[in-house]
């Protein structure tokens, strides 16, 4: 059976929610919804920030990783809440292994890892998130098979590995917002609590080296100007709202993805609404003062960027890779640093971008070492690795089945190690 697309699972999930009257409204666990104290439970004077002392170190940028993957279906395609562990080793050979492990069930989406690769927390299609333990040597440990945290669309981990965020896409009233996760030295994940309301709020970008972040989507703390990418600052309790913009230009974006150029200058967002203006990826400028811009949103080609989930640029700039998921496809942006607006534009598909039939459901980027720049995607039985090469041209890898099964299983959610 085919699995569904993001889009698909997305608009059913929002009717439903949309459907849902008082007495279905999610409350967090445990008095979760923290309003006024943003949630710092255990936060103390830095307000939840993630700027401890006491952080998850990085390992080294070049060396063999790990990776997981979903199988949201088994052999006979039923629902299957298997996971799959695999290896990047450092010329970019993926092997699947034999260790797999059950958590909640995921179709799509991306698995945060902290920095030192150990612990991994994914969304679940079914509300909550699933949190999971790497050892050195790849073995597998289930630390929570679905925390409760209501229904997340996406999780961000922090700089240190000391705190993680999820995302909630649905409104205020129904728990809507940013939630905060609490990750001890011990392995532990504990829920924090809801630390800023939102509505229909869908991806959320930390910046680098600070306590800032940009989210995407339709309201954050009652702010309903028709703005949909905001600038918050989470190192106060709760954490404040710096900018807003309207971005497209319009009501009713469902941010699907959000990256930032390499010079940290420009900011993607990609829109999925399939029943408004969607299938489209909005620019805005970083100015030196910090202030966002609104720009003209990448021209669409004649065939769009049909249901735009993943927005990778290349690490050493000039180009951009953006998965269409529902479109089964990946394109290729480029772009012009020393442009004041970038010189944005739809270059076409990238090389081997061509998935028509593989239904791609999930891609990470490798961001450090001398694999930077390597996508993985998770098609329906395959990972597809792409690369952003040094000099600036984005090359196909081909496709890698994880498993000996004819056919193989079906893949959904992926995550690599830092």
């Amino acid at each position: 059976m085919r699995s569904p697309t993001p889009a698909a699972a997305f608009l059913l999930s929002t009717l439903l929610l949309a459907a849902c009257g008082p007495g279905d409204i999610y409350l967090p666990p445990d008095g979760g919804d923290a309003g006024t104290d943003g949630g710092s439970g255990d936060a103390g004077t830095d307000g939840g920030s993630d700027g401890g002392t006491s952080g998850r170190e990085y390992l080294p940028a070049d060396r063999l990783r790990y990776g997981v993957v979903s199988h949201p279906r088994d052999a006979a395609g039923a629902d299957s809440n298997v996971w799959h562990v695999f290896t990047v080793d450092t010329d970019g050979t993926i092997t699947g292994t034999t260790r797999t492990f059950q958590m909640g069930r995921a179709s799509e989406g991306e698995v945060a890892f902290t920095p030192d690769g150990e612990i991994g927390i994914a969304p679940l299609l079914t509300g909550g998130v699933g949190v999971f333990k790497l050892d050195a040597d790849g073995t597998p440990t289930v630390i929570h098979t679905a925390l409760d945290v209501g229904y997340p669309n996406q999780v961000v981990m922090g700089h240190r590995g000391e705190r993680a965020w999820t995302i909630d896409f649905q409104w205020e009233e129904h728990g809507g917002g940013i939630h905060e996760l609490a990750i001890g030295a011990d392995d532990s994940v504990t829920y924090v609590g809801r630390i800023m309301e939102g509505r229909s709020l869908g991806q959320m970008h930390l910046l680098p080296g600070r306590d800032e972040a940009l989210v995407g989507g339709g309201a954050v703390n009652a702010v309903y100007d028709d703005a949909d990418l905001f600038h918050i600052d989470l190192s106060v309790s709760p954490p404040a709202l710096i900018q807003s913009i309207d971005l497209f230009g319009d009501e009713g974006c469902w941010a699907s993805a959000l990256a930032l150029t390499p010079d940290e200058r420009f900011v993607l967002m990609a829109d999925n609404n399939m029943l408004g203006t969607g299938h489209r990826v909005g620019i805005a400028r970083f100015g030196t003062d910090g202030l966002l811009t609104a720009l003209p949103a990448v021209p669409q080609p004649p065939a769009f960027i049909e249901d735009p989930t993943g927005i990778h640029p290349s690490p050493s700039g000039g180009r951009i890779a953006v998965l269409a998921s529902f479109g089964e496809a990946l394109h290729s942006l480029t772009w012009d640093a020393t442009q004041a607006d970038g010189a944005f534009a739809h270059e076409g598909l990238a090389p081997g971008g061509n998935l028509g039939g593989q239904l791609p459901q999930g891609s990470v980027m490798i961001e450090r070492g001398s694999l930077a720049g390597r996508i993985l995607v998770a098609e329906y039985q395959h990972l597809h690795a792409f690369q952003h090469e040094a000099d600036g041209t984005l090359t196909d890898h081909g496709r890698v089945a994880l498993d000996a099964g004819s056919p193989p299983l079906t893949l959904g959610a992926i995550g690599i190690q830092p």
